[in-house]
């Protein structure tokens, strides 16, 4: 089977295409791991070897080289399975793992790609392997591995049910935003993975740090270029998760954002930036600001398969140099010489506003920085992305950080500023409040008002309700503690 990948063709591990020189494909090389890779993939093995847990989540940048992490595993493990949401990223994968010479050969099944074949070795999409999942039971594959496993990796999904019919020794998820958007009584909140019962992934195995990539040089360095406008327009969702399109789109029209951009390309363009990526909130604005921008193309759902291949492949070869997308290429796009995004489409969601930075992070050779050119605020309300972090405090466990700020496990619409001192204070009061304190009823009988907590929030929760009468002074008690605990929550 031959695979395009880019302007490069592959049979068999082989580049057959005459590249120039600046194409890597070109060459056969054995990856060397760095440091941090090599600590994740040692991390894996031993969760592999030693844990009794079936699923684990490894969680690293953008950037990071999780392409490089499928193609380890899929190196040194039988009968794996390597599953990626897009086509586009199982051909950055695919083309990993056949870069490396004297490997076993690998087989892709996905309908978009025009490819259906099973082997030790497999790179699938989820519809696909899905489709076919009473082929794929009789490889009895030992390990699948999911890459953007925040796509598509709750329970109940597609592929938690491909996981459980094809019933594997392991599974590890790869992830750069180990958090899922969780609506309760119409308050929308970004749960860490891990802290969700609706996640397959309980355990994180390994994290590798933003700043450690930064600090390492591996990271491209980011130059912020934040413009003053006005959201006072801007209206949350019925859920709260983000902003209305209709707001969006005011917000827009009326920064005159529009003929900003139109300028803004003008002037990077000048400056010497030949690959310029853009975000807008809707897909007319992309559409018209393609129109008035000489050689820019747009992309967005609305686009077919073929004409979005066209565009994206004329991005990265330096034909087109300025694309426009709506909700398109915030994911799963590896374009290491992108040189400028201009972001004009607020958003209520840090892990929207990193996937769609991370696009400019990768390093490349000449390449010394991506500028941000911010018409949205989001830098202003987030901050730098490399400020970023995930990590595990005492008596709280795992949660997203921007420095000292926690974003996850907290209302959205929240303006209130929660920091790692502030949830130890809390875990102090929780440990008081808690204190004695269990349930003498129900199915819960015995648990302590944490440990429904973080078992089932919704049982708490109808305890300090008026649904729930008090029947004696110790449910009264237990009652109150409980609110007292909730309240703890909300601060």
């Amino acid at each position: 089977m031959v695979l395009v990948v880019g302007d490069c063709s592959f049979l068999g591990g082989i580049c057959t295409t005459n590249c120039n020189t600046s194409c890597d494909n070109s060459i056969v090389p054995m990856y060397k791991l760095r440091p941090y890779q090599q600590r994740a993939i040692n991390d894996i093995d031993d969760f592999i070897t030693n844990s009794t847990a079936k699923n684990g989540l490894v969680v690293a940048p953008t950037g990071a080289g999780k392409s490089l992490y499928v193609s380890e595993l899929a190196r040194k493990y039988d009968r794996i399975l390597c599953l990626q949401p897009s086509k586009e990223l199982l051909q950055q994968n695919y083309a990993k793992y056949v870069a490396y010479p004297d490997v076993e050969p690998a087989c892709i099944y996905s309908a978009s790609l025009g490819s259906k074949n099973i082997g030790n070795v497999t790179f699938g999409t989820p519809k696909s392997v899905f489709n076919a999942v009473e082929d794929f039971k009789k490889h009895k594959f030992d390990y699948i591995v999911i890459d953007e496993a925040h796509y598509g990796a709750k329970k109940g999904t597609q592929i938690h049910k491909l996981v459980k019919q094809l019933n594997p020794k392991k599974v590890i998820g790869l992830t750069a935003t180990p958090v899922y958007l969780s609506s309760f009584n119409g308050v929308a909140t970004l749960k860490m993975m891990n802290r969700s019962m609706d996640s397959m992934f309980r355990k994180i195995i390994h994290v590798t740090q933003i700043q450690e990539l930064v600090e390492q040089g591996f990271w491209s360095k980011l130059v912020y270029d934040n413009r003053h406008v006005d959201d006072s327009m801007l209206e949350y969702n019925s859920i709260g998760s983000d902003y209305t399109i209709s707001s969006l789109v005011a917000m827009y029209e009326k920064n005159n954002t529009h003929k900003n951009i139109i300028n803004e390309v003008d002037y990077l363009q000048k400056e010497g930036r030949k690959s310029i990526l853009i975000f807008v909130p809707s897909i007319h604005e992309a559409n018209t600001l393609a129109s008035c921008i000489r050689g820019a193309e747009a992309v967005s759902a609305d686009t077919k398969p073929k004409e979005r291949d066209r565009i994206v492949n004329g991005f990265t070869s330096g034909n087109i140099p300025v694309v426009i997308n709506c909700n398109v290429l915030a994911t799963g796009f590896d374009f290491p010489e992108l040189s400028a995004i201009i972001h004009a489409r607020a958003t209520n969601s840090m892990a929207i506003w990193y996937q769609t930075v991370g696009r400019g992070v990768r390093i490349a050779k000449g390449k010394k920085d991506c500028k941000i050119v911010d018409f949205s605020g989001n830098s202003v309300k987030f901050g730098k992305v490399e400020n970023l972090e995930f990590c595990e405090l005492e008596h709280y466990g795992w949660g997203m950080f921007a420095k000292d700020r926690l974003l996850s496990g907290i209302p959205l619409m929240d303006e209130l500023t929660t920091t790692k001192q502030d949830l130890v204070q809390r875990a102090v009061q929780e440990a008081r409040l808690d204190r004695g304190t269990e349930f003498t009823f129900g199915k819960y009988k015995g648990k302590t008002i944490i440990e429904v907590y973080r078992t089932d929030p919704r049982y708490l929760m109808w305890v300090t309700s008026e649904k729930f009468e008090p029947f004696n002074a110790a449910t009264r008690n237990l009652k109150k503690n409980a609110a007292e605990f909730i309240k703890s929550q909300l601060l």
